[in-house]
């Protein structure tokens, strides 16, 4: 895990672990730091370490497994 991203609430998946390079489809909320919800249920998917994903979701996505849920806060 890098710098800067902090786990808040993770429940383990099945499966292999996300690695840079997997392809992903993840349904995600998106809030402030301050706790305000900006963006609910938003399905997503990429290559993980894709350059056109936002780093944080990279890293925080990063070892999960199938059917996880992780809960993380990227930033200082």
């Amino acid at each position: 895990m890098k710098p800067g991203i902090r786990i808040l609430e993770d429940i383990v998946g099945s499966g292999d672990e996300v690695k840079t390079g997997d392809r992903i489809e993840i349904q995600y909320d998106l809030y402030l730091n301050h706790g305000d919800l900006i963006q609910s249920g938003v399905q997503y998917q990429a290559v993980l370490g894709d350059r056109n994903t936002i780093a944080g979701l990279n890293y925080g996505i990063e070892g999960m497994r199938f059917g996880g849920r992780r809960k993380f806060k990227a930033g200082p």
